[in-house]
């Protein structure tokens, strides 16, 4: 029900016998083009796709693109002048589209479900509850790891999901847990969550299925170091944390341990590297111990968090902690690389 097709709608025309970048209005208008397109002809845009004239290098959210081609995206604004857009259905808000001066050429990849699929009987709450209860109870007794469940509606639906997020025009909705409070089925949608909310749009619910576990693990020691830059950790240290393994779940580190850097930290992380030469060398900035400390403190008492760098001359990393305000509690990292860093415990 996933699979997409590869077909291009409304490629840019430019006059000229190579590729040129476009103008702005132009790359705002193909978009809305591709969704009016879509929409007369009962087709579900899965992604859009935006072709450079070169291999450019930028920062999109907390991610960084470097050298690339082309960019997918899954929502935009719907404005012709001011395209802006998101990477995922369910973002908060949409971002300017990146190196917009260099692009040459827009195109939409659609859902082959929605062209084939025949129309479904929504199946009702008490059966999606039902069904819920059997798969969980199922994979219980067989032991099958499940990480979740997924719902698929009738038609693209939009709605929002608790206060920050909101999802447009989508067919499946992927859940981490379920219950019911009183006759409503209540859904969170990530683990640990505080909050569970209704079930969106239960009623043009038409098939459940369960979401198995990935395979969240490294193939071996090699394929772990690639994640890091030699220059923030030693090879002794990479061998004592594959060895020991973390001490937050108790288990060999994961691909998702490794998290991004907000743009908070990257701001501490610039005025780092500024400093920094190398993981045996103290410069001018460090003190009469041999260590350098960076801070940016939270404006509130209650909002943010206080970030902090540490790296002590001829220690084997580099050690960043992200904490509430005013106290000693937290998160703590090891510095991976200028972008990403691997999570140690939480305090």
């Amino acid at each position: 029900m996933h699979t997409t097709v590869t077909t291009v709608s409304l490629p840019l025309q430019v006059p000229a016998p190579a590729d040129l970048p476009v103008e702005r209005p132009l790359v705002g208008d193909t978009l809305c083009r591709i969704d009016d397109d879509a929409r007369s002809q009962n087709r579900v845009v899965d992604y859009y796709v935006l072709r450079y004239q070169e291999p450019v290098t930028f920062d999109f959210g907390n991610r960084r693109y470097e050298n690339v081609r082309v960019f997918r995206f899954r929502l935009h604004t719907h404005s012709r002048l001011w395209p802006a857009v998101a990477v995922r259905r369910n973002a908060p808000y949409c971002r300017p589209i990146p190196c917009l001066d260099r692009v040459v050429g827009v195109e939409a990849r659609y859902r082959a479900a929605a062209l084939t699929a025949p129309p479904t009987a929504p199946l009702g709450q008490d059966a999606v509850l039902a069904t819920l209860t059997a798969i969980q109870q199922l994979c219980v007794a067989n032991g099958a790891p499940l990480s979740g469940y997924e719902v698929e509606y009738a038609a693209p639906v939009s709605f929002g999901f608790s206060r920050r997020q909101r999802f447009n025009e989508v067919t499946c909705f992927r859940f981490h847990s379920f219950r019911m409070v009183g006759s409503t089925l209540y859904v969170s949608n990530r683990r640990r969550a505080r909050f569970s909310y209704p079930l969106p749009r239960v009623d043009q619910v038409v098939r459940v299925r369960p979401v198995q576990q990935k395979d969240d693990r490294f193939a071996d020691f090699e394929s772990f170091a690639r994640r890091f830059d030699r220059r923030f950790v030693s090879e002794g240290t990479l061998r004592d944390l594959w060895q020991h393994g973390s001490g937050q779940h108790s288990g060999p580190f994961r691909p998702s341990d490794f998290k991004p850097i907000g743009p908070k930290g990257r701001c501490v992380v610039k005025r780092f590297l500024d400093s920094f030469q190398s993981l045996d060398s103290a410069g001018p900035a460090y003190n009469a111990n041999g260590v350098l400390t960076l801070r940016d403190y939270s404006q509130s008492t209650h909002l943010g968090r206080d970030i902090s760098i540490e790296h002590r001359a001829g220690g084997g990393a580099v050690y960043y902690s992200s904490e509430f305000p005013g106290c000693g509690n937290g998160s703590y990292y090891l510095l991976a690389t200028p972008h990403s860093i691997l999570h140690l415990e939480n305090d």
